[in-house]
């Protein structure tokens, strides 16, 4: 224990880089996973209104999906392709 004490104090930068990459990881894949989980969440809740019967005395539904590039650093088209394809195929859109 105390070799490695001594280690982390002899190399101090590299320890905070490593730790610091490290959280940063950590961070980002927590993000991930929360953004897809919720992800996931909408869309189920969209395939319940989509298993639903339609009226006929009323026509269908439209979806309009808005793209802000500049919010997710170029990502948005893939991320809106990725997710609003499943509530595309509930609306009967292609």
């Amino acid at each position: 224990m105390l070799k490695f004490a001594k280690k982390i104090r002899n190399n101090w930068k590299k320890t905070t880089f490593a730790v610091g990459a490290l959280t940063y990881g950590i961070t980002k894949a927590k993000s991930t996973y929360e953004i897809k989980h919720l992800m996931r969440a909408y869309c189920e809740e969209a395939k319940q209104y989509g298993d639903e019967l339609q009226n006929v005395m009323y026509p269908n539904k439209k979806l309009v999906v808005v793209l802000n590039p500049a919010a997710d650093k170029k990502n948005a088209e893939e991320s809106v392709s990725k997710y609003s394809c499943i509530l595309k195929h509930l609306f009967g859109q292609k």
